[in-house]
């Protein structure tokens, strides 16, 4: 049996949005597409309620 650990880092400094977003920007999905994607994702997790606070939004470390 094989386990695979995942870490996903997330820059502190980025909101919530914008660390969702930057994977896609990486791959040259434009801005538009790629903040439409990232909001259909939010908004299926709980995390969809960070789409309405913006910049305000940061990531904590814990």
């Amino acid at each position: 049996m094989i386990f695979y650990s995942l870490k996903f880092y997330l820059v502190p400094v980025l909101s919530a949005i914008e660390n969702a977003i930057l994977p896609l920007q990486i791959r040259n999905v434009k801005t538009i597409i790629a903040m439409g994607k990232t909001m259909h994702r939010l908004k299926e997790t709980s995390l969809g309620n960070l789409s309405k606070q913006g910049n305000n939004c940061r990531v904590s470390n814990f």
